[in-house]
């Protein structure tokens, strides 16, 4: 019995529809997949795709930042989840500037100030140079 592949169409549908730290993982199934999931194009499609099923918000909560699913019901508590900030340093306050397509731009505060974009999917994280203003202008 031979093995038959399928095609490359059906295989980008199909990781199109998966979440994405599962999608991360999988960039170790092969160098194949890896540059396929690494694709800025892909990205984009994902994105998309992602975007038009759930709207979420992104909020400040007691121990620091969540995102909130705007359908999901508010009794159960699944509609609030906490975020985690790799970047956050202790006794330093966060605060979201902006955000756009799924990245977020935050601030973390005291001396000295720090601007960062964060993709709270996937964790990456890069520092930006100074802004030259506060965040409170």
């Amino acid at each position: 019995m031979t093995r038959k592949n399928l095609p490359e169409d059906v295989i980008v549908e199909i990781l199109l529809r998966l979440p994405v730290k599962p999608l991360l993982r999988f960039r170790c199934v092969s160098k194949h997949w890896r540059s396929l999931i690494s694709d800025p194009h892909f990205a984009k499609s994902h994105f998309n795709r992602a975007s038009g099923q759930t709207q979420r918000l992104l909020l400040h909560t007691p121990s620091g930042l969540g995102s909130l699913e705007v359908d999901a019901p508010f009794e159960d508590g699944s509609a609030l989840r906490e975020l985690v900030l790799p970047i956050k340093r202790q006794y330093r306050d966060v605060r979201i500037v902006g955000s756009c397509n799924g990245l977020v731009c935050v601030c973390l505060l005291h001396d000295p100030i720090e601007f960062y974009v964060w993709n709270p999917s996937t964790g990456d994280y890069r520092k930006l140079s100074d802004p030259g203003f506060s965040p409170s202008s």
